[in-house]
């Protein structure tokens, strides 16, 4: 992440990502347009969709892994990527965060953190209970739905209240996972120490 050639493809990932958000966001009639135009514009839009995926993936590993500043800052962040991907925030990033800590780097190729704290794999990849809550819960879903697939009279029994309760248990489940792994990454990213804390313990 922290090289020369990241970055210029990161930069021309930032640049072809701006035809998806004009796409997304600006209306015009692709009817309008010739067949030359048409196809134009269809490729624009599958290069910058493959930018913008690209950059945010590896905006999120910078974050997650390398970024330093401090916390508040970080916390924001994160918010900015995670509900903002369709409004071209990990552009902001790369710009405001990622590209200066390059810079950086690259201007003091000497330079070197300080080791990060090793966090067990228990304190990064699970929030209280949710990671026991979660394994019981998708047993409890794969196990009526491989019945079903197994068994030609198991389908009668998903049918009235117990299919309504299936599908509400099945959609619990699914938030709590999305929750559970939004809040696994906040905490692993946030457990980093920044510059500032670097700079405190170092005096």
């Amino acid at each position: 992440m922290f090289n020369r050639s990241a970055a210029i493809l990161l930069g021309c990932a930032a640049v072809i990502s701006i035809a998806t958000l004009v796409l997304l966001h600006f209306y015009f009639d692709p009817d309008k347009l010739d067949a030359l135009n048409q196809v134009a514009v269809s490729v624009a839009g599958a290069l910058g969709v493959l930018g913008l995926f690209s950059l945010y993936v590896c905006m999120g590993y910078f974050w997650l892994k390398c970024d330093s500043s401090s916390k508040p800052i970080r916390a924001l962040w994160f918010v900015l990527l995670l509900l903002g991907f369709a409004y071209g925030t990990p552009i902001a990033y790369y710009i405001v965060a990622y590209l200066p800590a390059v810079i950086k780097r690259l201007r003091n190729p000497g330079f070197e953190e300080e080791p990060v704290p090793a966090w067990r794999e228990d304190q990064t990849k699970r929030i209280g209970p949710f990671r026991r809550v979660l394994l019981v819960g998708w047993c409890l879903l794969i196990v009526p739905v491989a019945l079903v697939v197994a068994l030609p009279k198991v389908p009668t029994f998903f049918q009235g209240s117990t299919a309504v309760v299936f599908f509400l248990w099945s959609a619990v489940v699914i938030i709590e996972s999305l929750v559970h792994a939004v809040a696994s990454l906040f905490r692993s990213g946030m457990s980093r120490p920044s510059n500032s804390d670097r700079s405190d313990s170092s005096r």
